[in-house]
């Protein structure tokens, strides 16, 4: 699953993990990591960065509340842990959160343990409505499903957001 998440983000570095230490910790075997954690995470988050240190990987972490601590337009890239916990409503209000610090051409990738296609198209929705667009679903292995996403160029974003 490593190799394919890495595959999907490309050259596009470093990358930001929201929450889930043990995702950054293994994506930083293979590339730069910003881990951004809420305060509830940080102390595992700071065992995560000295292992990876020891291990000569690049692994940084800050803390994060319930806002995005980015700026808009500012990311490469973000993977995220669990989409599919989130009720409907939240996951509205993360991604559209996560889909502004995007820059244009920028992608999420979510990592999501399912093995219903019910889920799968849901996620994809989600994706969807959040403006995303060359999405598209792998499963590199089973009962695990990656959902990515590109963020659109600013004209298409402020169009979508228009009241």
């Amino acid at each position: 699953m490593l190799q394919q998440v890495v595959t999907l983000l490309g050259k596009r570095t470093p990358v930001v993990v929201l929450s889930t230490v043990w995702l950054a910790e293994v994506l930083a075997e293979a590339l730069p990591v910003t881990l951004l954690v809420e305060p509830d995470g940080l102390r595992s988050a700071v065992r995560a960065v000295k292992r990876a240190e020891k291990a000569g990987h690049r692994l940084v972490a800050a803390m994060a509340g319930e806002e995005l601590p980015l700026l808009p337009a500012s990311v490469d890239a973000i993977v995220v842990d669990a989409l599919t916990d989130m009720g409907d409503d939240d996951a509205r209000s993360f991604l559209g959160a996560i889909v502004a610090a995007l820059r244009p051409g920028g992608i999420l990738v979510s990592v999501d343990a399912t093995r219903e296609r019910a889920i799968e198209a849901r996620l994809s929705r989600r994706f969807v409505a959040a403006c995303l667009q060359d999405i598209g679903q792998e499963r590199p292995r089973d009962g695990v499903v990656l959902t990515v996403g590109a963020a659109p160029p600013h004209a298409v974003l402020a169009a979508w957001n228009r009241p």
